[in-house]
């Protein structure tokens, strides 16, 4: 999600992301099959942020955050723990995603007024 962000800030977080050694992925999740759906943010948040999925991954989004404070001219970005065990029912495509995908953190780009 860009958000108000233009492309030209983006292109550049997304260097400053594989230069800290992390691989971004642009885009919003989907899932296909017998039905279609995408997803964006991944967690419940109203505003540009951070989450991550597991403790362990903390460290990495606060990490994160900081490189997409500085780059975006961000103030007060902090990572949000998003517990899909607590969030999301069991059948939910959205667990089905975190807990299958692999993803370590998501940064949101929301637009703000």
């Amino acid at each position: 999600m860009l958000g108000n962000f233009s492309v030209d800030q983006v292109e550049k977080l997304k260097e400053e992301l594989k230069n800290a050694g992390y691989t971004p992925l642009l885009g919003s999740f989907g899932i296909g099959g017998p039905y279609g759906t995408g997803y964006g943010s991944l967690g419940d948040i109203n505003e540009t942020s951070v989450l991550y999925f597991k403790k362990a991954s903390e460290q990495m989004a606060s990490e994160v955050s900081s490189i997409a404070s500085k780059t975006l001219s961000l103030k007060g970005l902090k990572p949000v723990f998003a517990d899909v065990s607590m969030t999301f029912l069991p059948n939910d495509d959205r667990r089905f995603i975190v807990e299958n995908s692999g993803l370590d953190v998501q940064l949101v780009l929301l637009r703000t007024h």
